[in-house]
């Protein structure tokens, strides 16, 4: 995803062999985010716009999931939201 790009849709589902998000890069979802990648997943920003129980963030990576730099939340929702994260390689570092 370019730089500050933005995708926005009721569900994303997206399977990948890697996913880089650029400075300022957002999805956005009323619904749900899955994201799967046989490789790496570098994240701007996901967000889950609606706070409905089961309105869920799900992560799953091959090789690592890292934030992008930028500044920005990397996944953010309402109270209702669940967040999974699963990645081969490690997640996160100090630095972000």
């Amino acid at each position: 995803l370019d730089a500050s790009g933005l995708v926005r849709a009721a569900n994303v589902d997206l399977d990948a062999a890697s996913l880089g998000m650029g400075a300022g890069g957002r999805i956005e979802s009323s619904g749900d985010i899955a994201i799967d990648t046989t490789g790496d997943m570098v994240l701007g920003a996901l967000a889950l716009t609606g706070n409905a129980v089961g309105n869920d963030v799900t992560l799953d990576a091959g090789g690592r999931i890292d934030g992008n730099g930028d500044g920005q939340v990397n996944v953010s929702g309402g109270g209702n939201t669940a967040l999974s994260m699963t990645a081969g390689a490690g997640i996160g570092t100090a630095a972000n």
